[in-house]
């Protein structure tokens, strides 16, 4: 099995002033784990309406309620013409996560990486907004760069790990947020994955933590993931295989948000698009890595999105929500 490697040099909140070298990033490396015990899904394609930023996920009633949308918020660039390209400015991130908060968003994942420190000013303004709003932050398994750092036990499943877990999405040493910022967050997910799948949790230090996509959709339905006896993640009344197969969209489009019109607020037009929605704040530039998928090149946060919105489809049909 190949898991895709991350690097801290790509989705990365980095530290000012830190160099970016664009060919470092997007490199794979091998690990081997065999999935023995069923875990494989082959997804049913449900069509999915994206519209002015939104996936208008259905909210029809069911068991366990509704299922919030998703609205995308993206570092494009326009947003980089105004406010510079990766390193990206650690204020203006905040400064959005306020704006969205302000604008009544369910809840806001963003899509970068923060492990090191950055000014000590900006890094103040983005505890203070992480503070004040429903923030999920992202870590990722790394045995090159990454270090051995236990998190909170509320970041962690109180499950077992199940023994014959597949290696590649099991490790010691991870890119996780520093403390400062996990201290208010309401949650962190691992990215961790392979070209055409990932697992709704992972192992890390010997504990179960959940995936950034399952914490996403965690926060849309209002429910809490936990592991059945038979390996399975239960989330309301649906039963989900812990191997995600995704199934990609018939094309490459994305409507999102440009993150400089959240930040500048000079056009409202964007926060009844956010109203209710979880939000997933992330990067559509050139300065980012590629996945191979059916689609062909995938940019690392649109795979993101592919793999996120795949499982919702599946969660929905599971919870019969359509």
């Amino acid at each position: 099995m190949m898991r895709l490697f991350h690097s801290r040099h790509q989705n990365r909140g980095f530290a000012d002033g830190e160099h970016w070298d664009p060919m470092s990033i997007g490199k794979t490396r091998m690990r081997h784990g065999g999935l023995s015990f069923g875990w494989r899904l082959r997804v049913r394609r449900v069509f999915i309406w994206i519209n002015l930023g939104l996936v208008s996920l259905a909210a029809a009633s069911a068991s366990s309620g509704t299922l919030s949308p998703f609205a995308f918020v993206m570092i494009d660039a326009q947003t980089e013409a105004v406010y510079g390209s990766l390193p990206f400015n650690r204020a203006v991130v905040a400064t959005a996560i306020d704006r969205l908060t302000a604008a009544k968003a369910k809840g806001i994942v963003i899509k970068f990486f923060y492990d090191l420190p950055s000014t000590e000013k900006h890094d103040q303004a983005f505890e203070q907004s992480i503070c004040g709003a429903a923030v999920a932050l992202q870590a990722s398994l790394n045995n090159t760069e990454g270090k051995r750092q236990r998190l909170e036990s509320k970041f962690q499943v109180n499950a077992v790990p199940i023994a014959d877990f597949p290696a590649a999405f099991r490790g010691d040493k991870a890119l996780i947020p520093l403390q400062r910022f996990r201290r208010c967050a309401k949650a962190v997910g691992f990215v961790d994955s392979t070209a055409s799948e990932f697992p709704l949790m992972e192992v890390y230090l010997g504990k179960m933590v959940k995936s950034l996509q399952l914490v996403a959709l965690e926060m849309a339905s209002n429910q809490k993931a936990e592991v059945d006896s038979a390996g399975f993640v239960k989330l309301g009344t649906a039963r989900l295989a812990m191997m995600h197969s995704i199934d990609f969209p018939s094309t490459n489009s994305l409507s999102y948000i440009p993150l400089h019109e959240v930040v500048s607020n000079t056009s409202k037009a964007w926060q009844a698009k956010v109203q209710g929605a979880v939000v997933i704040l992330g990067y559509d530039g050139k300065n980012i890595h590629s996945m191979q998928t059916p689609l062909g090149p995938l940019g690392a946060h649109r795979f993101f999105i592919s793999g996120l919105t795949s499982l919702a489809n599946t969660f929905e049909k599971e919870n019969g929500i359509r």
